[in-house]
């Protein structure tokens, strides 16, 4: 199927790749079908509206940059999802990206969890933890103090 996106112009998607996320995305919860797009080198990775062309969600990978990274899954999620294993799970945080790169951020306070076999998807706020909205994606380059001179 051709999809037209504001970002990427048009493109041609399976709709074999199309995860719907039953309640949206917080802020967006009129739109429920979205496909998650791989750039070539594999780092960053979109989440793009089905239904309108303006909304595209840049995603990592947070283990990558927080190894560490854990939270549990409410019940309800786990049920939502059809999860049994975490192997079935991909888990991604939303990043923003300012106009300088040692500035970005992710959000590790609402993953985006999703389920690769049934093609169902949650963002997932998460209470009670130390996590924050604004983790910084390269902490070193953030604490080192980010001026050129």
């Amino acid at each position: 199927m051709l999809l037209q996106t504001a970002r990427f112009g048009e493109l041609e998607i399976s709709e074999q790749d199309i995860y719907t996320f039953p309640q949206g995305l917080p802020g967006f919860e009129r739109y429920r079908q979205y496909v998650l797009l791989e750039t070539e080198e594999g780092i960053i990775e979109f989440l793009q509206s089905i239904e309108e062309p303006s909304i595209s969600l840049m995603l990592v990978n947070p283990f990558l940059y927080y190894p560490d990274y854990d939270f549990a899954l409410p019940d309800s999620v786990v049920e939502e999802l059809g999860v049994s294993s975490p192997e079935q799970m991909i888990v991604r945080s939303v990043l923003n990206l300012p106009g300088d790169i040692r500035r970005a951020t992710i959000n590790l306070v609402a993953p985006v969890v999703f389920h690769a076999e049934r093609k169902r998807g949650r963002q997932v706020i998460l209470t009670q933890t130390q996590y924050t909205t604004k983790h910084p994606l390269f902490p070193n380059l953030a604490a080192s103090g980010t001026e050129k001179r």
